[in-house]
Parts: C-alpha cells; sequence; structure tokens
C-alpha cells in the first residue's frame, strides 16, 4: 500500500547533507530524521540521500572521530579531503582569487570591534563590528590557511589583522552562539559559562520563542 503510495505521488528528492560531518552529525542527525525524513516518510514522498563529508582530521585543535557514521544509512555518501576541495574550486573557478568579496579594497575605516569575551590567542571570533572590507579581509583565511592556522582560531584573526594592517579595538560586549542543538556553545558542564551568565535568561526566552515557532511549523 505505501509503495502504491509513493508511486502515485510521483514525487522524488534528493537530500543533501554536507560539511564537516565529524563535527556535528551525531546532534543534528535526530533533527534530520524528526523535521525532514519522517515528513517525507508521513507524506510517501519518495527521496534518496546523499552525504558529502569533507573529511578532517581535528577541528579547533580537538581530534574528531568518524562516529556519526555508525547513525546514518545513506543511499550515497562521498568524502573529500580539505586540500581537495580546495584545488577543485580554484580549478572550475580561477578568477577566484580577483572577485571582489575574497580580495576587497582597501578600507577606510578606523578600526574593526569585536568582543573581548574569548580572545584565546588571539581575538574573540564570531562576532564582528565594521566596514565589509575589513570584515572580509579578517576572516579570510582560504589562501593562507594552512601557513596561519598554528594555534586556534583565535589567532588566526589575529595574524590576518596583522598581515593587512587592520586595526582591532576589543570592546567590553558578550554575545551567544547557538549550535545546531539549540545550546548555547560557551557552556561548561553543569551551567553557563560564567562570563555570560548575566544574558541567560534573555537566552532561555528566545530559545522557548523558537522552539513555539518549530512546534507550530510541525503542526
Amino acid at each position: 500500500m505505501e509503495e502504491m503510495l509513493r508511486e502515485g505521488i510521483g514525487i522524488k528528492i534528493l537530500v543533501v547533507v554536507f560539511g564537516c560531518l565529524s563535527r556535528s552529525l551525531n546532534i543534528t542527525y535526530k533533527n534530520h530524521i524528526e523535521k525532514i525524513f519522517s515528513i517525507l516518510d508521513a507524506n510517501y514522498i519518495n527521496y534518496s540521500t546523499c552525504y558529502i563529508n569533507n573529511k578532517v582530521t581535528k577541528i579547533d585543535g580537538v581530534k574528531v572521530s568518524d562516529d556519526f557514521k555508525n547513525k546514518i544509512e545513506p543511499d550515497y555518501f562521498l568524502e573529500f579531503s580539505q586540500y581537495f576541495i580546495d584545488s577543485q574550486i580554484l580549478k572550475y573557478h580561477p578568477n577566484y582569487k580577483t572577485l571582489y568579496f575574497r580580495k576587497p579594497p582597501a578600507s577606510n575605516t578606523d578600526s574593526l570591534i569585536v568582543s573581548d569575551q574569548n580572545p584565546a590567542c588571539g581575538y574573540t571570533n564570531g562576532f564582528y563590528f565594521g566596514g565589509i572590507n575589513d570584515v572580509s579581509k579578517l576572516i579570510n583565511s582560504f589562501y593562507s590557511l594552512r601557513q596561519i592556522a598554528t594555534l586556534d582560531y583565535e589567532h588566526l584573526l589575529k595574524t590576518n589583522a596583522e598581515q593587512n594592517s587592520i586595526k582591532v579595538k576589543e570592546e567590553h560586549y558578550r554575545f551567544l552562539k547557538i549550535r545546531a542543538n539549540k545550546k548555547p556553545a560557551y557552556q561548561k558542564r553543569g551551567g553557563i559559562w560564567p562570563k555570560i551568565s548575566h544574558i541567560l535568561n534573555d537566552y532561555r526566552f528566545k530559545l522557548s520563542s523558537v522552539s513555539k515557532q518549530d512546534d507550530n511549523f510541525l503542526k
């Protein structure tokens, strides 16, 4: 009966999941099942799955594994190294180096502002105030990643700033990074990181609102 319904609808979809899958797929695969695959199944829609893994051995200096492969049963699975992906981008897009958003002109802004929240070995990453040209230069690591990624991402930002003569000013403000599992990135065992505990209530309110929207969408 189910196969007859699927054939009757006649819709075929390829669901593609791409990225450094070893980073978070162990968590996000549950959302894929609940909010994508289960909905397709409930509506008898034919689909295939293709997972494309940007294979890395470390993320933010932490070793990662391929445990996620035990959680999925894809119809197609592809895996490429970062070096291969970079080389293919340059092969098929030879003008990549000249694109405006990769190589912006000189900036006239006085300084670029970042938070002093978590500088680690450089500058806090994830939230920047400044002209688009300075921000583009600060986060552009496509061609120099292997040379400057020696400590952590924060150090990479600082190196980029120094090499591009970007004036960076660290200000005392706080922000949250919300991961795919709807939890803040800055948390420790048993609670949220003390440095940002004063904005926890605001985070909980927004999370509650987002959850209600998700529930309404699924209904």
